[in-house]
């Protein structure tokens, strides 16, 4: 996310997002990346967004961050359970964008024709 402070204009034309993932290229999506009027209100109010959304993210995650995960602890951890409240909430998100984007493509489609 701190590529995108520094490079703001070029979030509109991102054809993934963050993750790799193909962003869908919906009617709505379409909208938000369209060049704004005011760019410089756009910059200044983009930069402080993301570089918000970094600091919630370290400040939540920073343990994890800077945990130094050795081979042995590797090997231990590899085989438990992945029963982390954050992570199923994030993972819930994700899980329901995908369902909501799969839905939205063929309607998109149907309209495109």
């Amino acid at each position: 996310m701190r590529q995108y402070i520094d490079a703001l204009m070029k979030t509109l034309g991102l054809k993934n997002d963050i993750f790799g993932g193909t962003l869908v290229q919906i009617v709505s999506f379409q909208k938000l990346q369209i060049e704004p009027a005011d760019q410089s209100l756009f910059s200044t109010m983009m930069s402080k967004c993301l570089a918000t959304i970094v600091t919630v993210l370290e400040r939540q995650y920073s343990r994890y961050f800077q945990l130094n995960v050795t081979e042995q602890l590797a090997t231990e951890i590899r085989s438990a359970r992945c029963d982390n409240i954050d992570a199923q909430a994030v993972m819930d998100m994700f899980s329901a964008a995908k369902k909501l984007l799969s839905q939205l493509n063929p309607l998109c489609q149907t309209l495109r024709s």
